[in-house]
């Protein structure tokens, strides 16, 4: 699924960069490469990542320092146990009505089209 991610005020250069030169327009393949939501990335010093694409580009970006908005603005989170790190769960929708709306074709579009 495409999302819109935008860089935290925290964010490192390296990610505010690779937003600003590949995106805002992302796929999120984690799971689909790796088997899981999230993974520890070494080379940047064990932080939780996520492995997104675009056309041209794939690479690891820190949960910590992006934001993710749908298409259509529905922002997610991705939620923090108490000691402050990323749970496994995977984004978390702060809008589900809106976000809802946004993926399912208004039925009336639906019946004109047949």
């Amino acid at each position: 699924m495409k999302m819109i991610l935008t860089a935290t005020p925290n964010a490192s250069r390296r990610t505010r960069n690779r937003i600003r030169e590949h995106g805002p327009m992302f796929e999120d393949v984690t799971r689909v490469t790796t088997g899981r939501n999230r993974v520890p990335h070494p080379a940047l010093d064990g932080q939780w990542c996520v492995l997104v694409r675009t056309d041209k580009w794939f690479g690891w970006l820190p949960i910590e320092e992006i934001e993710r908005t749908s298409e259509g603005g529905v922002k997610f989170m991705w939620p923090c146990d108490e000691d402050g790190d990323p749970q496994s769960a995977g984004w978390q929708c702060l809008n589900h009505q809106a976000w809802l709306r946004e993926m399912m074709p208004d039925s009336r579009e639906v019946y004109e089209s047949l």
